[in-house]
Order: C-alpha cells, then structure tokens, then sequence
C-alpha cells in the first residue's frame, strides 16, 4: 500500500491526539476529576491509534494473516507423515520465533517513547503535581516539540499512530512469545497402514496382504497466533523509516 508522505515542516497528530483531549479533560472537569478523566483518554486514544494503525495497513495485515493460516495448513497436512511432519513442525516454530522477536525488536523502542509520553501527560495530571495553566503548557509544549521532531521522517503521522498504537502490539507479539515458550517436544501413537508381501509360514503359502500398524512417533506441541503474526509482518514491511 503506498501513503504519501506528510507535510515535512510539521504534523499537527501530536497536537490533536494529545493537547486537544488533555485541554477538554482541564476545562470541563474539577481538579480532583482530571487524573482518571487522563487514563480513560490515555486508553481511548491508544485504541484509536491501533484501529488507526490496522486501518492504514490492513493490506499487509490480510496477507500476513493468511500467509500464517496457509503455514499452519501446510503444517497440518504433514502431521502424519513420518519425519516430514516433524520437520515441518521445527521449521514453523523457527519461522514463527523469527517473526515475533523481530516484532518486538520493533516495536520496543516506540513502545518506550509512548510510556515515557504517558507519564508525562499522566504525572501532570495527578493532584499533587497538577496546575490549571502550567499542566496544559508543559502538555502544549510537548505536542509541539512531537510534531517538529516527527516531521524529519518520511511519513511523520505513520510514525505516531503506530507509537501510540505500539503498546497493545508490544502486549500481543510478548504474548504470543509465551505460547511458542510452551512449545514441546511429546510422543504419539500413529496408525500407518503396512503392505505384506506373499510367503511362506511353518510350511503354509501365506498370499499377500495389508494390515495396520502402529507406531510411537514424535511431535512437537506448538501454538501459533496468526493475528500476532499478521501484525508482525505489518511492523516489518510498513515500519517508518528516516528520511
């Protein structure tokens, strides 16, 4: 999917998706109200950014969810098999931890920034800490100092919504991480079906024949989220690069 590329002076995100909201939490609600009016905001804002982010690449997150379903049904169709199914097994686990370390590999740097914004909007909105005219200064302040730094990029809006958006991906690609953790290598009985030739038994011509056997084979356990996947290969491919 090709995106233009924004207004390389300034990007106006930050101011939108941060001041705004933060100057109606200060000029509506009592002091007292603010700091639980922020962490609602913080949570609809941070949604926002994500249905924002998929909106914006739902191309590559379609062909990587399905590149993930067409990997598991590959690997199911080889489940049976002796010895290839095990292969495929290792090999989609390999693929699988590839893609989601490097998920986080990207998103852990954004998923920083964002905590570090959060806290700031967030601390400047406890009652201890918060004033009517400096709180929403610092909160502008920070916005515009976003926005110039944002507009060096290539694609400054792209840059921050998938910032805003990088902690609930940062939450599903760890999660996912966990499932591959529980991954296991067990034993199962199979069934394979077995061609006898004809021969001779205690003197007896014995014709051929076919019979069923079974067999303790190995598996691994593996649980692969196709979502998490999906969004992964979106970080990789649509992740915002300097000019």
């Amino acid at each position: 999917m090709t995106q233009q590329t924004d207004n390389a002076g300034f990007t106006f995100a930050p101011l939108l998706l941060l001041f705004v909201p933060y100057a109606g939490i200060v000029y509506f609600l009592q002091a007292r109200e603010v700091w639980l009016a922020g962490i609602i905001a913080m949570g609809v804002i941070t949604g926002l950014c994500l249905l924002l982010y998929v909106a914006r690449n739902w191309q590559e997150i379609v062909s990587g969810f399905l590149g993930a379903l067409l990997l598991m049904a590959i690997l199911a169709g080889c489940a049976m098999i002796p010895v290839v199914g095990w292969i495929a097994d290792v090999l989609l686990i390999l693929f699988a931890f590839g893609s989601v370390l490097s998920s986080i590999g990207a998103l852990l740097p954004y998923a920083i920034k964002a905590a570090l914004i959060w806290a700031v909007f967030l601390i400047s909105l406890l009652p201890m800490v918060f004033h009517p005219i400096i709180s929403p200064a610092v909160i502008f302040l920070l916005s515009v100092g976003l926005g110039s730094a944002l507009a060096k990029k290539q694609r400054p809006t792209d840059e921050f919504i998938l910032m805003m958006a990088s902690t609930p991906l940062l939450a599903m690609a760890i999660a996912s991480l966990g499932k591959l953790l529980q991954s296991g290598i067990g034993m199962r009985t199979a069934q394979f079906q077995q061609n006898v030739s004809a021969h001779s038994r205690a003197g007896v011509q014995v014709g051929g024949y076919t019979r069923m056997i079974t067999k303790t084979v190995p598996t691994i356990t593996t649980t692969v989220n196709p979502v998490a996947a999906a969004i992964g290969t979106a970080v990789g491919e649509k992740k915002p690069e300097d000019d």
